[in-house]
């Protein structure tokens, strides 16, 4: 059996052909990376509002009076629940910036994303 000869019409269809499936291999990958982000991004949002709600414990444990006699334990709760008011600003500022992060990429899908740092401890 004769092989068929490549013609110049042979390679522009095989080059047309696969601009196409490149073209939607890329497509593809762009919807992909968009779902993605809309998931990160719904899952930081909700993180963000807890945290903001927890925020806001945070800040009426800090505007409680210093006057208060407390007993040793009774303070050492209080420093207890300033470090942990501290963690949830702290959370919810990551949470807020990734929430932006993921809602740039899924506007822009087909740019490169980074990876997200660590969260706060």
């Amino acid at each position: 059996m004769r092989v068929p000869r490549m013609t110049t019409r042979r390679y522009m269809v095989a080059v047309a052909v696969f601009a196409v499936a490149m073209g939607g291999f890329v497509a593809v990958r762009d919807v992909w990376q968009y779902f993605v982000s809309l998931d990160r991004q719904i899952y930081y949002a909700g993180m963000e509002v807890t945290d903001r709600w927890l925020d806001q414990i945070g800040n009426e444990v800090e505007a409680m009076p210093q006057a208060l006699e407390l007993t040793e334990e009774g303070r050492r709760a209080m420093g207890e629940l300033r470090r942990t008011a501290a963690l949830w600003h702290r959370q919810r500022e990551y949470h807020a910036a990734m929430v932006r992060k993921y809602r740039y990429v899924a506007r822009f899908p087909w740019l490169p994303v980074e990876p997200d740092p660590p969260e706060p401890q």
